[in-house]
C-alpha cells in the first residue's frame, strides 16, 4: 500500500563534510585568477599544503576532512561573508546619502518653481532620512 504524501517522512538534507569543505575552500579561493592561484590563495588562508587544498577544492572522494580543517574553513568563510556584507552595507549607505542629497536638490528646484508646500514636504522627508542614517550616537533624541 502506498503512503499518503502527508505520511511521508521529511528528512533534512545535510552535506557530507567533504562537500561542505569543498564549498568553503571554493569560497575562500575566490573567483579571480587561475585555478592554481585560487588554490594557492585558499591554501595560504587555511594553512594547508597545495596538494591537500587541491584535493579539497576538487572534492576528491579519497580525501578525509578533519574536524579542525572544517572548523577553520567555516570560520574563514564566515569572516569573508561578514566583510562582504559590511562592504555592501557601506555602499548602500553611500547610495542612500546620495539620494538624500538629490532630494534636497529637487526641493530647491520645486521651491524655485513656486511649489513651496511640496518642497517643504521633501525637506521634511530629507531631514528624517538623514536622522535615520546618522550613527546612533549622533541622532537627536
Amino acid at each position: 500500500m502506498r503512503e499518503k504524501s502527508s505520511e511521508r517522512r521529511v528528512s533534512a538534507i545535510s552535506l557530507s563534510p567533504l562537500a561542505e569543505m569543498q564549498g568553503y575552500v571554493r569560497t575562500i579561493a575566490g573567483d579571480s585568477g587561475s585555478i592554481k592561484e585560487r588554490i594557492n590563495r585558499a591554501a595560504r588562508e587555511l594553512k594547508l599544503g597545495f596538494s591537500r587544498t587541491r584535493d579539497l577544492y576538487y572534492g576528491d572522494a579519497r580525501c578525509a576532512v578533519r574536524a579542525d580543517e572544517l572548523a577553520a574553513g567555516r570560520a574563514i568563510a564566515k569572516r569573508r561573508a561578514d566583510r562582504a556584507a559590511q562592504r555592501r552595507d557601506a555602499v548602500d549607505d553611500q547610495t542612500l546619502a546620495a539620494l538624500v542629497d538629490a532630494l534636497g536638490e529637487v526641493a530647491v528646484a520645486l521651491q524655485a518653481r513656486g511649489y513651496g508646500e511640496a518642497a517643504d514636504q521633501i525637506g521634511i522627508a530629507q531631514a528624517a532620512t538623514r536622522r535615520a542614517l546618522a550613527p546612533a550616537d549622533q541622532r537627536g533624541a
